[in-house]
């Protein structure tokens, strides 16, 4: 992932690297390194942030009071592997800490004020 600030917008361009063989390139092993020359990154996508004030409308309350999981997509393009499982179970107790000391609910939001 990478990014880049002008005075704009924030944008991040996303690569993924296609698994062409199972045994050579296990979802399993993080210590495998995949050979880019079978499987070079291809980019994915292009994120553009336009720039705000984030103190401005209440968002950093937003901000404080949200929780991200990279396990909110659709089904098959869930999360791989036992790292992302760990990280599953890490950002649900991060988020449920950080609601309990806010005391705020766990729910999605209503609206956004912008």
């Amino acid at each position: 992932m990478q990014g880049s600030k002008d005075q704009h917008f924030w944008r991040c361009i996303t690569s993924s690297a296609y698994k062409h063989d199972p045994m050579s390139m296990p979802v399993e092993d993080p210590l495998v390194l995949w050979d880019e020359t079978v499987s070079p990154f291809q980019r994915v996508a292009i994120i553009r942030i336009p720039k705000k004030d984030i103190n401005a409308d209440g968002r950093a309350e937003i901000a404080e009071n949200s929780a991200f999981t990279p396990r909110h997509s659709l089904p098959k393009h869930r999360p791989l592997g036992s790292n992302n499982r760990t990280r599953r179970v890490i950002y649900e107790a991060i988020s449920e800490f950080r609601r309990k000391a806010n005391e705020v609910p766990r729910e999605e939001p209503k609206t956004i004020p912008w």
